[in-house]
């Protein structure tokens, strides 16, 4: 009989492990996307392995290249990226495997959780959909983010050993529930919201769990969330971002129908994708990124918002008629082992919604209010990945829902998992053919690399280099050779890439860390770094300042400069710059003059900025601004912002190879 099917532990991991390489084969090289390039570039500001290490721990508050969502805290999901970057970032098929194996580490905490409930083929059949999603497959190419699977791995894990401490009644089980919990709030801040959410599921919950039993569970699920919201806090105020949004949220004031109407958004969307992936269509959304654009008002996407909610509904009434059902049928332990199991069962597939279900509306209040709301629906069709999420929660809701399934009704369950399976997977294996083999990357590289090179926009591009100094790091996703015509692909003796144009010309570029600024003195915190980004943390020279203070900014490669501009520190104009002298440098020895300002205080330009436009440009790879004296204050010097005319607004640009100064 189907319930009486029984697999070997092994072999279903076994399975899992290589269906799911099997799967995302072709998704095994894969190049950085968005947000990822920028962490790869921001590596050049460090010589230590173990600063870089610091810096990425609490990346949101740190980042010198973009501003980021402040009060983001994820340090072991940044600590995962720093470990991949840093062994290995010349190898991409190891780094796919890696995010490979993430995804499998889901799908087998998710079977692990639902045998315990239904047998283990449907469980099975439920971590082997989860795999094959076809609308969350960013999840695992765009490497950046791929660590978020294991905020579901551990998340399971911590949700496992309460179970088992209903067999066990050990407080080890406890204890390891609540670390384990406590590494998922740190990968992932969802599972901290969804951790205090579910305090109100099990007070909800009047199961034949004995009152000192669900004490121990509040702790085991409330102290974690607490230790990461406080460390949190503290991370937050020793770093003190600007603001507590990013660049990109914006504040739009409190209006209730319209957050709701995020959520139901966020909510709709991810049914929609788990029952009705035939209506899905992927398409590329630039930089690599497969998007999902769909309307908000077709057919599928208001059926899946609906279905999924009367579900819900229908479960938690549900849950009290199984409350009946077990006072009705309590039994001893030690007459009737199957019986107790059976009475288990109950209390397990309780225990699990009530876990599943407050992570799954701590994801829709999450992305509905934090990114929906604050940014745009159209946030949520391209942070794809994030339905990975909600897949993984609502198939645990929808197996808990199905212990008292009898033999036909399981067999249709059987029926139903298998379809939309295999219609996942051929779905899912057309769209990685499309985007994710050798000739797609290079197509996607290609194309994300125009805006390098403007005005040669037919390059056969081979690679980056950014490697300079003691910060040698190498992004090399090396591509088939027949993806540049008959051209060979190789690096010179000094390791850096030849590419070629259509005509077969030859052309040596090289990818440079993004420009240095060193200072005279700084007070404090308030270095020079951010002077290029214009934030709002300015330079600040010592206290008081002893002139002449100098900024020298090393731009890695002859540029030619023919206007500078200068940004008061905001509310501050008195403390900006007076009289300075302007030089420039080939070898960062030998200055030429290239103007002296006697009042540089007043604005000239919009938004606050005196910009001095040269008599001549001037080709150079050092520039260097010598101040006398500042507008009046007597005990600051301090600096907001610099601009260099059409200076690339990237954090790395190309130079040509036979450009450079003979010292680079």
């Amino acid at each position: 009989m189907l319930k009486d099917i029984q697999i070997s532990l092994k072999l279903v991991f076994v399975l899992l492990l290589f269906m799911t390489f099997v799967i995302y084969w072709d998704g095994l090289i894969d190049v950085p996307r968005r947000d990822q390039s920028g962490f790869l570039a921001e590596k050049t500001y460090f010589t230590s392995n173990f600063d870089w290490l610091i810096h990425t721990l609490s990346y949101n508050r740190t980042r010198l290249i973009g501003a980021g969502d402040y009060y983001l805290f994820r340090p072991v999901h940044m600590f995962l990226i720093w470990a991949a970057d840093i062994f290995f970032r010349d190898q991409p098929k190891i780094s796919g495997a890696l995010s490979i194996i993430y995804l499998f580490l889901a799908a087998a905490v998710l079977f692990f959780l639902l045998r315990s409930i239904l047998n283990d083929l449907v469980s099975f059949l439920f971590a082997l959909l989860f795999i094959v999603q076809y609308v969350s497959q960013e999840i695992v190419l765009w490497r950046h983010i791929s660590p978020y699977l294991l905020a579901l791995f551990f998340w399971g894990l911590s949700l496992r050993s309460l179970l088992i401490h209903q067999r066990t009644n050990k407080h080890s089980t406890y204890a390891i529930g609540a670390f384990f919990l406590f590494i998922a709030c740190c990968i992932h801040e969802i599972v901290a919201a969804a951790a205090i959410i579910s305090v109100a599921g099990f007070i909800f919950l009047r199961t034949e769990i004995p009152s000192q039993q669900k004490k121990k569970f509040f702790i085991a699920i409330i102290a974690p969330a607490i230790a990461y919201i406080a460390l949190n806090i503290l991370d937050f105020y020793y770093y003190s971002p600007g603001s507590i949004l990013g660049v990109a949220d914006k504040s739009i004031g409190f209006e209730p129908m319209q957050m709701l109407a995020s959520i139901w958004s966020v909510h709709s969307a991810s049914v929609a994708a788990l029952i009705f992936p035939f209506t899905v269509a992927m398409q590329d959304g630039g930089s690599g990124i497969l998007v999902w654009a769909f309307n908000s008002d077709s057919l599928a996407i208001k059926s899946g918002g609906v279905i999924g909610l009367v579900y819900i509904v229908y479960f938690v009434i549900q849950i009290k008629f199984r409350e009946t059902l077990i006072r009705k049928h309590r039994i001893v332990v030690s007459n009737s082992n199957n019986d107790f199991n059976k009475n288990l069962g109950v209390v397990n597939s309780q225990i699990i919604f009530i876990f599943s279900l407050s992570a799954y509306l701590s994801f829709l209040i999450s992305i509905g209010i934090g990114r929906v709301y604050l940014r745009s629906v159209g946030y949520l069709h391209e942070a794809t990945y994030y339905y990975s999420f909600s897949a993984f929660f609502l198939l645990l809701m929808l197996a808990s829902g199905c212990l008292f399934m009898n033999k036909q009704k399981k067999m249709l369950l059987v029926l139903f998992l298998s379809i939309i399976i295999l219609f996942n997977w051929y779905k899912l294996h057309n769209s990685l053919d499309k985007y994710a083999t050798d000739s797609g990357i290079w197509l996607t590289q290609k194309n994300s690399t125009q805006d390098f090179f403007r005005k040669n926009t037919n390059w056969c591009f081979a690679g980056f280099d950014s490697s300079y100094s003691k910060s040698t790091q190498l992004i090399s996703y090396y591509l088939e050779k027949d993806n540049c015509s008959s051209y060979e692909l190789n690096k010179d003796k000094n390791g850096v890439f030849i590419l070629f144009d259509d005509k077969g010309e030859v052309s040596h570029y090289h990818l440079f860390p993004k420009i240095k600024i060193n200072v005279t003195s700084q007070l404090e915190k308030y270095g020079p770094e951010e002077l290029f980004r214009s934030q709002q943390a300015a330079w600040h020279a010592e206290k008081p300042p002893k002139y002449p203070q100098s900024i020298t900014v090393d731009f890695y490669g002859q540029r030619e400069i023919s206007l500078l501009g200068l940004l008061p520190q905001e509310s501050k104009p008195e403390r900006a710059p007076q009289a300075i002298r302007i030089e420039t440098s080939n070898d960062g020895k030998s200055w030429l003059p290239v103007a002296d300002v006697d009042n540089v205080c007043a604005s000239n330009a919009a938004q606050g900025w005196h910009d001095e436009k040269f008599v001549q440009p001037a080709m150079a790879r050092y520039l260097k601004i010598t101040i006398f004296s500042n507008c009046g204050d007597p005990d600051f010097l301090t600096l907001r912002g610099l601009r260099i005319e059409d200076l690339p607004k990237d954090s790395s640009y190309w130079v040509r190879v036979d450009q450079l100064s003979d010292s680079q």
